[in-house]
C-alpha cells in the first residue's frame, strides 16, 4: 500500500489535490517544479512535511508562510493511517515493493430481476477486478447499465 501512496498525484483533482483549495497556479507551479507525485514531495520537504524553505526554493516561491500553509494542508490530506505509513517509510528507508502492493478490487453485480443472454454471468456472484475476463466483465458491465436503466 505504501508504493501507491507515495505515487498519489498532487495535481488534477488527486486525494492530495489542494490546488482548487489554495490557489489555481499550485498546479502550474507543480508541474513546471516536476513536484507532482507525494514522492516526489517528501524527496524535497521530508516524510514530516516541514522543510518549507526547500519546497520554497524548488517552486520558486518567496513566502515561507505560503509555503507552510500548503504543507499543512497536504498534512491535513493525509489520514492518520497514511501519515503513519510515511513514519514507517521514514524509518526503513527502503523502497517499498511495487508487486503486490495494489489492493485486490472485487466486484459484485447486482443482476436479479435482469434476463438475456448477454446478461449471464453463470453463477459468478463477486469477480476480481484484476482476473476477471474482459467478455464476462463486459456482461456485467452492460448488464447493471441496463438494469438500472441507461439503455432502452
Amino acid at each position: 500500500m505504501l508504493h501507491w501512496l507515495l505515487e498519489e498525484p498532487l495535481i488534477h483533482g488527486g486525494h492530495l489535490d489542494i490546488s482548487g483549495v489554495t490557489a489555481p497556479a499550485l498546479s502550474r507551479a507543480l508541474i513546471s517544479s516536476r513536484v507532482v507525485t507525494l514522492r516526489e514531495l517528501l524527496n524535497i520537504v521530508g516524510t514530516d512535511l516541514s522543510r518549507a524553505e526547500d519546497l520554497a526554493a524548488r517552486l520558486r516561491l518567496r513566502s515561507l508562510r505560503v509555503v507552510n500553509q500548503l504543507l499543512c494542508r497536504w498534512r491535513t490530506a493525509l489520514a492518520s493511517k497514511e501519515r503513519v505509513q510515511l513514519m514507517d517509510y521514514q524509518i526503513t528507508e527502503t523502497n517499498p515493493a511495487e508487486e503486490g502492493s495494489f489492493p485486490q478490487l472485487d466486484i459484485a453485480p447486482d443482476l436479479d430481476g435482469s434476463e438475456g443472454l448477454l446478461l449471464e454471468c453463470w453463477g459468478v456472484r463477486e469477480m476480481d477486478f484484476g482476473s476477471v475476463s474482459g467478455k464476462l466483465l463486459y456482461r456485467v458491465t452492460f448488464g447493471s447499465a441496463k438494469k438500472f436503466g441507461y439503455f432502452t
